[in-house]
């Protein structure tokens, strides 16, 4: 509040001043972005950005723990499909300059889902594989970003969907990969192996990527775990480093 009363009483006087027009002084009140949240199927919220005043302009939206690069369009504009991780769901847009907007929505159908998240900042290399009940590398039910389904295929309890989030560039830019599950509807039971692959490239070899890992589980909350991953010398370009333990892997009930 303290911020907002000097930047107001700041204008003032650049207009006494003559500094700022009326008209000028308008455009800048007018630059306020703002973000709109809508409940849609498989316990997602579609969130519509807009600030022409950012158009081009990259920007960070948080909830609950996680954060995602955006970059908005050429109209300054954005839109996504997000997984809630809580069922009272708060997203907050953050622009460098200081700018924010803030939106809500109620998310009841998450207590029909499992939901774990992989994130990451920079080119950190990660992706996030989910094998349901015994699958095998690159079968059906191997869930990953070549394989991602829709969230239609959860909707009808099929299996699960995943979702790359971000479209930030550069060291500083957040991403992030979230696997859905529809666990009181899944018409089969048994366990789905959750596990972490490291990608050796040029950008991340020989150093620490620092990640973080969400779980939203049928009336457990949310847990969020710091994860710390060495990546192999740079002679391993190009090799794959499998992490089995990073995540928890899901114990899907009979229904």
């Amino acid at each position: 509040m303290i911020r907002y009363v000097r930047q107001s009483l700041l204008r003032a006087a650049l207009v006494c001043a003559g500094v700022f027009a009326p008209a000028a002084l308008a455009a800048q009140e007018n630059c306020a972005p703002t973000m709109t949240a809508e409940t849609s199927a498989g316990a997602m919220v579609q969130l519509s950005i807009s600030s022409e005043c950012h158009a081009g302009s990259e920007a960070v939206i948080h909830h609950n723990g996680m954060m995602i690069s955006v970059r908005l369009d050429e109209n300054g504009s954005y839109k996504m499909n997000f997984p809630a991780m809580t069922e009272s769901a708060l997203f907050m847009l953050e622009f460098p300059d200081g700018n924010v907007a803030i939106a809500s929505a109620e998310v009841a159908s998450l207590s029909f889902y499992d939901r774990v998240a992989l994130q990451w900042q920079g080119d950190a290399g990660l992706e996030l594989h989910a094998y349901e009940f015994g699958a095998e590398f690159n079968s059906e039910g191997h869930v990953w970003r070549q394989n991602p389904r829709s969230m239609d295929h959860a909707a009808l309890g099929e299996g699960g969907f995943i979702v790359n989030l971000g479209n930030g560039t550069g060291d500083e830019a957040y991403g992030a990969e979230v696997y859905t599950f529809p666990s009181a509807t899944s018409r089969q039971s048994g366990r789905v192996s959750l596990s972490v692959e490291a990608v050796v490239s040029e950008g991340n070899c020989g150093q620490t990527v620092e990640a973080s890992a969400l779980n939203a589980k049928q009336d457990q909350g949310l847990n969020v775990r710091n994860l710390t991953i060495e990546i192999p010398e740079c002679d391993a370009v190009g090799d794959i480093l499998v992490l089995n333990n990073l995540v928890e892997d899901l114990i899907i009930g009979s229904n």
